[in-house]
């Protein structure tokens, strides 16, 4: 008595566009429940058949993958790299990236996803410079990402409306 049975809550999010007739079904299914305690003592794998119920959504057996009844694994990861950090450097332009090294000896990216911080030097930075941008806006069109190959921005026509021309020299890499 005055324990904690169980404990929980239930974050659903709808991605755009989904149907109405999806939403409708979905706030039928929340309405018919009695409250959050009850549906979680049903345990993890009745409650999510229960919002779900006449969605077409099919239930993966998680004893089937090695799991016990009612404990769905949950686990925190970030796909943050410090790779990844270093390309996020060049959106920034060739002068903004000076300022940085000028200003502040160098560069630091914070994930703001997991909190990791990556830092930078100067000749890190200094790197980047093999990108092609539009002269009219300083678009983006072409870079090196950190493994060595180049991204190339997808369309022959820039946001400014300018046709795309990368130099053939960088063309043939790309």
């Amino acid at each position: 008595e005055g324990e904690v049975e169980v404990a929980g809550g239930v974050a659903i999010q709808v991605m755009p566009d989904t149907p109405e007739e999806v939403l409708s079904r979905l706030e039928a299914n929340l309405a018919g429940l009695s409250g959050i305690t009850p549906l979680l003592r049903e345990g993890l794998e009745a409650a999510v058949e229960r919002l779900l119920a006449g969605l077409g959504f099919e239930w993966t057996d998680l004893k089937a993958l090695g799991y016990p009844l009612n404990e769905i694994p949950a686990r925190f990861r970030c796909r943050c790299n410090r790779e990844k950090a270093l390309e996020a450097l060049v959106f920034f332009t060739p002068e903004e990236r000076e300022d940085m090294i000028v200003e502040d000896g160098g560069a630091e990216v914070v994930c703001h996803w997991c909190g990791e911080v990556y830092r930078f030097s100067p000749e890190e930075i200094r790197s980047l410079v093999a990108e092609v941008r539009c002269p009219d806006c300083g678009t983006l069109w072409l870079y090196p990402k950190a493994d060595g190959t180049l991204f190339r921005i997808e369309g022959d026509t820039c946001r400014c409306g300018r046709k795309v021309e990368i130099p053939s020299e960088k063309r043939a890499q790309a």
